[in-house]
């Protein structure tokens, strides 16, 4: 209901504290039609098709359960919304310009029909049929948020799930909070998702961290964590930042996931 309510919104009406509250209190009213044990994967789309088609194929090979797959589209104009539009399998909440990424992921988090919602970045996919079970299975022994870990003892939001109800009920969002002062990342500033595990750990819940398991740099161009997912922290972001990014070129972004689906996608 949460995107039949939005519909293909304008920006404006997604930034509006009424609309988003709106959207929030509809999904509240629908959790009790959540589908027990199912998992819902939200990825958020900007001008990134050539991505989006791999990550959403490696979801088809490596998925035994049925996932419902909602893409938020951040108003591309690369041929993703006519792609969007013709594939049957994917529902997608088409934004008429970017609203940020944190934004885009509490849409999808809200727009959500299964009892599990799992982030997943655009740049990232899962690589062995043990992904959703490495993820999700922490929830199910208890864990309240569990994703993987790359900095700080966060779980970082390229891989991460928790039960839609404790995302609505405890009013969480990806919204991040920066500074010009690096040193206070994790105390008074922190990234994308971050606040959701700070505010776990403070309130009684527990945090899983899926660990890095092998690394191929420069940077962070090729991270695999739990053996089981991949994510390229730069592809996606070359897109409006081209020039270099932390030393990273767009170019060792691009021949980084270039060898990835290589190496995992195409065996």
């Amino acid at each position: 209901m949460v995107d039949r309510l939005l519909g293909e919104a304008p920006a404006r009406a997604v930034e509006d504290r009424f609309v988003m509250a709106a959207a929030r209190i509809v999904a509240a009213l629908t959790l009790p039609f959540a589908r027990m044990g199912r998992v819902s994967v939200v990825i958020v789309n900007w001008n990134t098709l050539p991505y989006l088609r791999e990550t959403l194929g490696a979801l088809r090979r490596f998925s035994d359960a049925p996932l419902e797959v909602i893409v938020v589209d951040n108003g591309s104009a690369d041929g993703s919304v006519d792609f969007l539009r013709a594939a049957p399998d994917l529902r997608s909440i088409r934004l008429k310009r970017n609203v940020g990424h944190a934004a885009a992921l509490d849409l999808g988090f809200l727009a959500a029909t299964s009892e599990i919602v799992l982030a997943l970045d655009v740049d990232a996919f899962p690589i062995k049929n043990s992904w959703l079970e490495t993820v999700v299975a922490p929830l199910r022994a208890g864990s309240t948020v569990s994703g993987v870990q790359l900095w700080r003892p966060y779980a970082h939001p390229c891989c991460m799930a928790m039960r839609k109800a404790r995302f609505v009920l405890r009013r969480h969002t990806f919204r991040a909070r920066y500074s010009s002062d690096r040193e206070k990342l994790g105390r008074t500033a922190w990234d994308v998702g971050e606040s959701i595990s700070m505010r776990e750990n403070r309130n009684g819940g527990r945090v899983h961290l899926v660990p890095l398991t092998s690394q191929r740099g420069p940077g962070d161009v090729g991270t695999v964590f739990g053996d089981c997912v991949y994510h390229n922290f730069y592809a996606s972001r070359h897109q409006k930042a081209p020039g270099p990014i932390d030393g990273v070129s767009a170019d060792d972004a691009t021949h980084a996931w270039e060898e990835a689906v290589r190496l995992y996608l195409r065996d």
